[in-house]
């Protein structure tokens, strides 16, 4: 039988977590060169004339493979957790909802200070959020990071279900007679 005593020692606060690419100018040189791409594709084709020659499309495909793993590289994992409820009722106090009732909360005052409540993973001082927040992100990131925090805050924690992982488990299981990578052939028989 489950104690609360063996709930209250396992349960931990929802987390929720955002992933931001910190090299806005990577974005941009994306843009570009997908667009130089788009263009090159539609005014010569897909193919280079023959496999021995060098495709301008295959050459900027490959610049724009290198410029996504750089982002990648360049992206860091913003982790947040809920509060408590009596913090998070009082920071909703401080920001009430404008429309009363049914209207929605002060987001500009609201998001902020959620984000900064709830932000666990990096750890910044108030002065680093500041700058982030203010000086660094845009209109959107701040509201997919408030989206972020808000989530981890009024999401439930429900075993989530991943179809993607459901079809790669139930292809290796009916696929279990194969060996498995880098298996010796005579290992099979």
């Amino acid at each position: 039988m489950t104690t609360a005593k063996d709930i209250l020692k396992a349960a931990r606060r929802r987390q929720s977590t955002y992933r931001l690419c910190l090299r806005g100018d990577l974005l941009a040189e994306h843009e570009m060169l997908e667009a130089d791409l788009e263009r090159l594709a539609r005014d010569t084709g897909l193919t280079a004339p023959s496999l021995a020659d060098e495709s301008p499309i295959a050459a900027l495909a490959a610049q724009i493979r290198a410029l996504q793993d750089e982002m990648r590289e360049q992206t860091v994992t913003l982790r947040f957790e809920a509060m408590r409820r009596r913090d998070w009722d009082a920071l909703l106090e401080r920001h009430p909802k404008v429309d009363g009732e049914d209207g929605t909360y002060d987001v500009a005052g609201l998001a902020p200070e959620l984000v900064a409540a709830c932000l666990i993973d990096p750890v910044l001082t108030p002065a680093e959020f500041d700058d982030l927040w203010d000086d660094t992100l845009n209109a959107s990131q701040r509201d997919e990071i408030f989206g972020a925090a808000w989530a981890a805050n009024t999401e439930a924690s429900n075993v989530p279900f991943s179809e993607r992982a459901s079809v790669v488990t139930r292809w290796r299981e009916q696929n279990s007679k194969l060996p498995e990578p880098g298996a010796s052939p005579e290992a099979s028989s």
